[in-house]
């Protein structure tokens, strides 16, 4: 809510006359799926994005302004610089972004015209008053980082928890994939990187985005010679922190693997008031009340749908029911049973084909043989016949929503486990799914019997068609026609050689149709 008002009072300072393009920088912050989802959750980013949306207030109400900052105000920017550090070191970035608005303030050209120049003296009090307070606030965690690790940002210490680079992505394919995921990431990508909204929701997104950055260029093209000047000097500290934030994050992307669209929200009063400007030059004027309107319910909608279409299926509980007839799909039977805890008693293979890239949702059907308290993991490996992985899922029933310490006795659970198949899986080919329970998240793993009694080594619980994104295309050298049991068709052979001396190995490929 805060950031939301701050928000609101930027738009307003910007363009005073014009009050819908304030209220729709807020309606397009307050509905960004991620956004919400970042300000439900428990995070360091909420307070270094309310920090940096008031310091932008400030400074630009410092520029409007024909006078200069009172010291209660130039107080307030020290403690929100201080608070900004703590919060998250990208906060460090509001340092420069408020020294060259103090630098320009001692020198701006009005103060100039009209022989109220400040100056050095100004300058020098008001640096040390800002920059003074801040140290206050945030300098002892630089020295306890320094005392801890060494090092004063403490970075080295957070990378090592959270793994750097190996190497920068050289491939323009790879950059792109990055950038994808980033920009996904920016409106709706949940939970951590997993779940996604449907894919043309980021198409409209990335056509909203080019649309409102052009219309904005437009807008400059057309009124920038006869904005006021305080209003060009405020675009500039927009377009400023805006390329220190992309800065930031791009530097820290080449550190570690963290291509987030979060990263970016610090940001967020500038990249709104670019897009919703941008937007309104495209509509005329007599519409823009309607249009606005009707583009609010629409982008409010979508923050609903995300949470009750998308969010809320990602995490909910598997089926239990208390006998097999009450279960939607059959399954096919197993009854392997996993030491004193649970019984597989059967899987549901996937109805369709799966590509490379794609994930599976096999059905696994299990009854509880007593309360245990334990959790036991959940492993699953993608095979193909001659014994390639070419997926695996590892992970604890329910996603994690229902693992086996809080099963009742006797109940059946009827659970889909999603196994990522691999990009680089080649196809066709029929997949295998082999499953297991391990001992907690250790190498060993639950003994399975069979129904008999006896030991088995390995469970295969399922299977799918693997099959390429695109059907190789081949011509056949001869042609054929035979039929076999009205099911599969030989449609071509084809031989790579015309001779063959004795003791050689002919080629011949066969090509089939499934009728």
């Amino acid at each position: 809510v805060g950031t939301l008002l701050a928000i609101y009072c930027l738009g307003r300072i910007v363009f005073p006359g014009r009050p819908g393009i304030a209220l729709g920088m807020v309606a397009l912050v307050a509905f960004i799926p991620q956004f919400l989802f970042l300000s439900a959750s428990i995070n360091n980013d909420n307070l270094v994005i309310l920090v940096s949306s008031w310091v932008l207030v400030l400074l630009v109400a410092w520029i409007r302004s024909e006078q200069l900052p009172g010291w209660p105000s130039i107080l307030a920017l020290g403690t929100l610089l201080g608070l900004g550090v703590l919060a998250k070191l990208s906060g460090l970035l509001l340092w420069p972004l408020a020294a060259g608005t103090l630098l320009w303030l001692a020198w701006r050209p009005a103060a100039q015209d009209t022989n109220l120049r400040p100056g050095l003296r100004w300058l020098v009090l008001a640096g040390l008053l800002v920059f003074g307070v801040a140290l206050l606030i945030c300098g002892w965690w630089w020295v306890r980082n320094q005392q801890l690790y060494g090092d004063l940002s403490g970075l080295t210490a957070h990378l090592q928890i959270m793994g750097t680079r190996r190497r920068l992505p050289s491939r323009p394919q790879a950059i792109l994939a990055e950038f994808k995921g980033f920009r996904y990431s920016f409106w709706a990508l949940f939970g951590w990187f997993n779940i996604l909204v449907p894919e043309p929701f980021y198409w409209i997104m990335d056509g909203l985005a080019v649309l409102g950055l052009a219309g904005f260029a437009l807008f400059l093209a057309r009124s920038l010679r006869h904005l006021p000047h305080w209003t060009r000097a405020a675009i500039v500290i927009l377009v400023a922190w805006s390329v220190l934030v992309a800065v930031g994050v791009l530097r820290w992307t080449t550190l570690t693997p963290a291509s987030q669209g979060r990263l970016l929200y610090p940001a967020l009063g500038a990249i709104a008031l670019f897009l919703v400007t941008g937007w309104v030059e495209w509509v005329p004027r007599r519409f823009s009340l309607p249009v606005g309107i009707a583009a609010l319910l629409v982008w409010g909608a979508c923050a609903v749908l995300c949470a009750t279409h998308v969010i809320v299926p990602a995490y909910a509980l598997p089926e239990r029911v208390g006998s097999l007839d009450k279960l939607v799909s059959a399954p096919s039977e197993l009854h392997v049973q996993y030491g004193d805890c649970c019984e597989l008693v059967g899987y549901v293979s996937p109805g369709e084909p799966v590509h490379p890239g794609e994930r599976v949702p096999l059905g696994l059907v299990w009854r509880a043989l007593q309360t245990v308290g334990e959790d036991y993991s959940l492993f699953v490996h993608a095979l193909t016949a001659d014994g390639q992985l070419v997926g695996q899922l590892d992970t604890y029933h329910g996603g994690g929503m229902y693992p086996t310490s809080q099963w009742r006795a006797g109940e059946i659970i009827d659970d889909v486990a999603y196994v990522p198949i691999s990009f680089k899986a080649e196809g066709p080919a029929l997949v295998h799914f082999r499953v297991g329970l391990h001992e907690g998240t250790g190498p060993a793993r639950l003994p399975a019997f069979a129904a008999d009694g006896q030991e088995v080594d390995v469970v295969f619980a399922g299977e799918a068609a693997l099959v390429p994104h695109q059907w190789p295309q081949s011509a056949a050298h001869v042609e054929s026609d035979a039929l076999f049991a009205q099911q599969i068709r030989l449609a071509g052979i084809e031989v790579a050689q015309e001779g063959a001396r004795p003791g050689e190995s002919v080629t011949v490929t066969l090509q089939w149709e499934a009728m």
